[in-house]
């Protein structure tokens, strides 16, 4: 007998689709540490190409067992890549509004710790905000919406409109950040 072969993609897909564990076991041993390895090279640390990987198998399982995927264009391997570029980009971008945000505050970032301190700093100051505002920042920031796109969820004319909201919000964040710079500064 002869050496046993390795199944092929679309082998390996209709089995997890029939709910086939042991199919999903071999993609995931198959095409783990190439992904993780992406996500390291690429300012992630080893927890977090770990969690990602966690997720993207997770979406490939859904997509399968949905009947999204029965078939491919290419390989599965690029398949999950892109799945794992997408999702990775994706949180990279998530923490860019943050920083996009501090840069507004005028908050002195020497008197943070780390970088999450001052996200839950800005985020607490968000909170503060009145609901409109705090709607319009998470929007355009958070979920990259288009001022247009803004306008609309929030109920404004136009994205100009929008824009005008957006500027008027990020002036009340930074007067919040301000006073809480004040108040900080009497206590001590």
């Amino acid at each position: 007998m002869g050496p046993k072969l390795r199944p092929t993609d679309l082998e390996l897909i209709n089995r997890i689709g029939k709910g086939d564990q042991t199919a999903l076991e071999e993609v995931y041993k198959i095409h783990r540490q190439r992904i993780q390895q992406y996500v390291i090279r690429n300012s992630g640390t080893l927890q977090d190409a770990q969690d990602l990987y966690q997720e993207v198998i997770l979406a490939f399982y859904r997509n399968v067992t949905a009947g999204r995927l029965t078939k491919l264009s290419g390989k599965l391997s690029t398949y999950l890549y892109k799945l794992a570029k997408n999702q990775w980009c994706d949180q990279l971008r998530l923490h860019e509004p943050l920083q996009e945000l501090s840069n507004t505050t005028d908050y002195p970032t020497e008197e943070f710790s780390n970088e999450a301190r001052q996200d839950a700093f800005l985020r607490r100051m968000i909170d503060q905000l009145d609901e409109r505002c705090r709607r319009i920042l998470l929007l355009y920031y958070f979920e990259r919406l288009s001022m247009r796109d803004v306008a609309e969820q929030v109920g404004l004319p136009n994205g100009e409109s929008a824009k005008k909201r957006k500027c008027d919000c990020l002036q009340k964040l930074k007067k919040l950040a301000e006073r809480h710079r004040e108040v900080e500064d009497e206590v001590e």
